[in-house]
């Protein structure tokens, strides 16, 4: 038997705007779009929410991100399809810089984005898709392959005498989850971290409306993930000394845990390995936050 608290880090604080132009090429199906050769490139500033404590991802790290843009005019429907950029990459090291211009025809401006890009389990739709974004995904096995995923949905834009850039501001769509010491925890060896029978397969739906939250429609599958190796050393009566760093956070999809939902520890006391479980059913993963749980293992 063992002992676990647990906290909640909020992530969505406004951090400043890092301005950046951003390389776009685009899989138009229009052809060439109408405008005069002293218009302005389109270009974006980006901001995301998120604190400097325990951030996963920030504006200083953000390295690339993943593209959709659509073309249209007003007013938006759900039959828009994203076929004037459908998912290109746009990176840090290009520079960020775009050669498209705005166009000059009364057509309308709507950009998604998702980072980073082509994360792994991601599904992700083409440029024959209509409507809103969405994402299928299905959380990797290894935490390394786990990332911070993060979406934006611009404004709309009438592309006929718009100048500047264009706010693009990131939100996490994910739960973090990481492991601390309990107060009570004894001398030793934490060797892995299992957490088991959680929903792994979601879709997640943004940009009904700009100003709409981002929402996860959850699969019925369930899988376990594990942290092997880890071998982290922990002294007695150590209390909030970090047992996972932010490479080791587990990065998984929100949800409410369903029956049979347990962390399972396997802590090394200098003489043999014990294997420590807890039942986490019913407990709540709110998105764009991090869950800590605090370990204790006052019975062995």
């Amino acid at each position: 038997m063992w002992h676990m608290n647990r906290i909640y880090s909020h992530i969505y604080k406004g951090l400043a705007v890092l301005s950046i132009v951003t390389v776009l090429h685009s899989c138009s199906l229009f052809g060439a779009i109408d405008s005069p050769e002293d218009k302005d490139n389109i270009s974006f500033t980006v901001s995301e929410w998120i604190s400097t404590k325990g951030a996963i991802t920030t504006e200083a790290t953000i390295e690339d991100f993943g593209l959709y843009g659509y073309l249209f005019s007003a007013p938006w429907d759900a039959f828009n399809k994203p076929d004037f950029i459908c998912n290109e990459k746009v990176t840090r090291s290009s520079g960020w810089a775009t050669q498209y211009l705005y166009p000059n025809d009364g057509r309308y401006l709507r950009f998604y984005a998702y980072s980073p890009y082509g994360c792994a389990g991601l599904t992700l739709p083409d440029a024959t898709t209509p409507g809103a974004i969405r994402i299928k995904y299905t959380v990797p096995e290894s935490v390394e392959n786990q990332k911070d995923l993060m979406v934006s949905i611009s404004d709309d834009i009438l592309g006929r005498g718009a100048t500047g850039s264009i706010n693009m501001t990131f939100h996490h769509t994910l739960t973090a989850v990481r492991f601390a010491t309990g107060p009570e925890i004894k001398e030793g060896l934490i060797k892995s971290i299992r957490i088991r029978g959680i929903y792994n397969t979601g879709t997640l739906v943004y940009g009904e409306t700009p100003t709409a939250k981002s929402t996860w429609y959850l699969g019925e599958t369930k899988g376990d993930f594990t942290l092997n190796d880890l071998n982290k050393a922990v002294d007695a009566g150590s209390e909030n000394v970090s047992i996972t760093n932010q490479n080791q956070y587990f990065m998984l999809l929100p949800q409410t845990l369903p029956s049979g939902a347990a962390l399972e520890i396997v802590f090394f006391d200098g003489t043999k390995d014990h294997v420590l479980t807890k039942l986490i059913e019913g407990q709540t993963w709110p998105q764009g936050e991090i869950v800590t749980y605090k370990i204790s293992t006052t019975s062995i």
